[in-house]
């Protein structure tokens, strides 16, 4: 910031130039001079200090005296008037060709003596001082409250009027822009809160509530007077949100590509970070640490931009370009310009990547919405088939014209049958006590039909959970279909539910004898199965079915997410 303080100022000369009919015209100093001491005759103008020392970054640890030396060349224009701008640290008295024209904070020889200035002060010259030819301005310093070597001090004389502009100008546009990241860093926290998203959105709205956090201090200085004593405490800050910024960046991208040994690399990337930050504590280089991890950021985003390209992800192309432009904005502007461009095109990139990704998620959402309709009709297929209603009707004939008793009942069982699979056939998830009840009255439906005497037993059951309808139901045919009644001419279901930490378990037992041409290829039923638990759980799920010496065994367990 130190070293583009001059082009900073050329910069907001041609903003105002685009703005105004005149172009901004302004003076720097031709010569500073130093001098360790406290002797008031140094203000007046007809002092030679051509002996003096030639930095105004010396350390000194008194009061000690600056004179800078401007020359002006035009006069001034009607009702305009000329000022000084200060930019540095410590507390000065300001006189120019030997008059007082105002101090900023109270020098002192020693700490407690000495009150703060701000660090960027404007003072008004008087007409009659400001005409052509030569001029001094001589400050009476001092600087007690920052005790490092990090010290310096700017002037700038130009139109008072537009030194005074020229910054609200600045920061109104580049307030605006503030905004936007604002309201995008909102906007993203919100849908990442209210709809699940993935973590990417979450990083995306913290690095725009970062950057707009890291704007808002980057232009403090234009409408929060704080002394000098808090100058470096600031840098510190923006210093840390720069970092922030820098290892989100990466992190965004890591994410979004699922990227090998993303937490090896991004270990690494944050060390440099580190090394970076704590960097410009010992040398002061805040400027360079700053500009350095900025260019690590496009660096190591550049990598793994790169190398999903090569990939084939969809979406890295058109962000490697994003890149590459943003590294050319990075070359051909100082930082100050290049800063927020750059990271602009950067964050667009990043909207770009949530835009095709929200974009499969909704296609993948429309998927799911098909699947669960094509459940529904699975579900209700699955019991109205030609073979299971011929089967049961022409049993249902036999116990009609043998016991009208027993066929009333018959149909009574089938009845519910059919009410409960109508009732849940609209559901994506139940209460497992209305499975349960679907089971036991499917074994009254199966009973007249085989008749086979079916026992259903279960065990910790709680009815609170919730399961995706027909699961069981299927789990119960399956064990129906591959077993053959016991000695007793019984066949015997355990359902048994166990709730782990994070994990829900649900085991089905038919107790029966197998048949001996049981397949054990993948069948309609546990298809079914994998689909319902797909669609409520995603993957976060394992069925088992396999053969036991007691008979059957159906189970799946579901994974917190």
């Amino acid at each position: 910031m130190i070293r583009y303080y001059h082009l900073f100022w050329i910069i907001l000369s041609l903003t105002c130039w685009s703005c105004h009919t005149q172009e901004f015209d302004f003076e720097l100093p031709k010569t500073i001079m130093q001098q360790e001491g406290d002797n008031l005759e140094w203000k007046n103008k007809t002092i030679d200090d051509r002996e003096w020392n030639q930095t105004s970054t010396r350390l000194l640890d008194s009061i000690f005296w600056i004179r800078m030396h401007f020359d002006f060349k035009q006069g001034l224009e009607p009702n305009r008037h000329k000022g000084i701008h200060l930019f540095g640290l410590g507390a000065q008295e300001v006189y120019w060709d030997g008059y007082y024209i105002g101090h900023n904070g109270q020098p002192g020889i020693d700490q407690e003596a000495e009150i703060p200035g701000q660090v960027s002060p404007y003072f008004l010259l008087p007409d009659s001082l400001a005409q052509p030819g030569e001029h001094v301005l001589a400050l009476r310093f001092s600087q007690h409250h920052e005790r490092s070597k990090f010290r310096f001090i700017h002037a700038l004389v130009a139109d008072y009027a537009e030194l005074l502009q020229l910054p609200l100008i600045v920061t109104s546009f580049i307030h605006i822009l503030a905004g936007a990241y604002l309201l995008a860093a909102i906007y993203f926290l919100f849908l990442f809160l209210s709809h699940r998203r993935a973590p990417t959105v979450l990083i995306f709205s913290v690095n725009c509530f970062v950057f707009f956090s890291l704007i808002l201090m980057e232009y403090l200085k234009y409408y929060v007077p704080y002394t000098y004593d808090w100058h470096y405490t600031r840098l510190s800050v923006i210093g840390l949100l720069t970092m922030t910024a820098a290892f989100m960046v990466p992190l965004f991208f890591a994410l979004q590509f699922t990227l090998p040994r993303r937490r090896l690399w991004l270990g690494l990337y944050a060390l440099v970070l580190l090394f970076f930050f704590f960097k410009q504590f010992l040398h002061g280089e805040y400027d360079t640490a700053a500009r350095s991890m900025g260019e690590w950021m496009w660096i190591s985003s550049l990598l793994m931009v790169g190398y999903a390209s090569i990939r084939r992800i969809k979406g890295a192309s058109i962000v490697l370009i994003g890149l590459l432009l943003s590294g050319i904005c990075d070359f051909f502007f100082i930082y100050d310009i290049s800063l927020y461009l750059s990271f602009t095109i950067i964050v667009f990139c990043m909207f770009y990547l949530l835009t095709v990704s929200g974009r499969e998620e909704q296609k993948t959402y429309e998927a799911t919405l098909l699947l669960s309709e094509r459940l529904k009709i699975e579900l209700l297929k699955k019991q109205i088939r030609p073979h299971f209603l011929m089967n049961t009707l022409t049993s249902l004939i036999d116990w009609v014209e043998e016991s009208p008793r027993e066929g009333v009942k018959f149909m009574e069982a089938l009845a519910e049958e059919l009410k409960l699979l109508n009732q849940m056939a609209d559901h994506q998830l139940i209460p497992i006590a209305q499975e349960i009840q679907l089971c036991k009255t499917h074994l009254k439906v199966m009973a007249y039909r085989k008749e086979v005497n079916y026992c259903w037993e279960d065990s910790g059951i709680d009815e609170k959970q919730m399961i995706p309808p027909g699961l069981i139901h299927t789990a119960l045919e399956n064990g129906i279909t591959h077993s053959m009644p016991l000695d007793d001419g019984s066949i015997r279901f355990q359902l048994q539910f166990e709730k782990q930490l994070n994990q829900l378990e649900y085991t089905l037992l038919t107790i029966a004898k197998n048949r001996s041409q049981t397949p054990l290829r993948k069948g309609t039923g546990l298809r079914y199965i994998e689909s319902r638990l797909t669609e409520s759980y995603g993957k976060n799920w394992q069925l088992i079915s396999k053969e036991t010496n007691e008979g059957w065994m159906t189970q799946f367990r579901v994974f917190s997410a």
